[in-house]
């Protein structure tokens, strides 16, 4: 387990994104809720998600390309490509563009007023989590 403290945004991201595709939305929204408690903006939280399943579906499309070719072309750490290549296989192209439309669009009810920030991230973070 790992200390909340030791991790910085980006970590926690990483792993609240392991718990998303394992389908594990309790972990994932501990993990939300201790971004929460340090103050981290539920916009920027959104934003991430969405950025990392963009990630997700640029991989599916180059897949098979070397992991330094892939973290080039995606301007992402190396290191990181392989994390990235098995959790964009849990899903389909139209499963990954689903849940970006879902980003989007908790996103934007956030930013219109027609849904509270904690309350819709948590909503999305379980949505997410489920299997379509």
């Amino acid at each position: 387990m790992h200390h909340i403290l030791d991790l910085n945004i980006i970590d926690i991201n990483f792993l609240m994104m392991d718990h998303i595709v394992s389908g594990n939305r309790t972990k994932a929204l501990n993990l939300y809720r201790d971004l929460v408690v340090l103050k981290e903006n539920t916009s920027n939280i959104i934003f991430l998600l969405t950025r990392h399943y963009n990630i997700l579906l640029c991989i599916k499309d180059i897949y098979h390309e070397s992991d330094n070719e892939i973290a080039r072309k995606l301007s992402v750490p190396s290191f990181t490509v392989r994390k990235y290549k098995t959790q964009a296989s849990a899903y389909t192209k139209k499963e990954i563009t689903d849940r970006i439309s879902m980003c989007i669009e908790t996103e934007e009810a956030i930013k219109t007023g027609r849904a509270a920030p904690q309350i819709a991230t948590e909503v999305l973070i379980v949505s997410l989590s489920t299997k379509q």
